[in-house]
């Protein structure tokens, strides 16, 4: 069993967030800790490697959402001003776009209390606004 062990500690160590960032140890502690499961005698992470091979906002796909949708940005993420205003246009100019500022590119990393406050006050309102069509 401690081999076990060993080996989850040893893949909990290796935890980095890509793009890696500064984040609240605490909470990369978390994430790490549920994102790893046994696999084949050791662990393995629960990642999809295809993740980043597929193009999941692409014109098409973006101009033919019939759901509300909000768009998160983070101050410092990967996602620049630019890019947020394209994707904004996609969407028909309706969706709201909420920037957290001081934010790294996984938010809930290093700004979770702003993250939760933003979606707290979106989703209070949520039920009131009408999927664009």
């Amino acid at each position: 069993m401690g081999g076990v062990v060993t080996l989850r500690l040893a893949s909990l160590a290796r935890f980095r967030p890509i793009p890696d960032q500064p984040a609240l140890a605490y909470i990369t502690d978390h994430v790490a800790a549920t994102s790893v499961h046994p696999a084949g005698g050791g662990w393995t992470w629960k990642f999809d490697p295809l993740v980043f091979a597929r193009d999941h906002l692409t014109p098409a796909l973006l101009t033919r959402l019939d759901c509300r949708i909000a768009l998160f940005r983070a101050e410092h993420g990967l996602v620049t001003p630019q890019q947020g205003e394209v994707l904004y246009d996609r969407l028909g100019r309706v969706a709201p776009v909420i920037e957290i500022p001081a934010a790294g590119h996984h938010i809930m990393l290093d700004q979770p209390i702003a993250l939760v406050a933003a979606l707290r006050t979106l989703l209070s309102d949520w039920d009131h606004s009408i999927p664009h069509r």
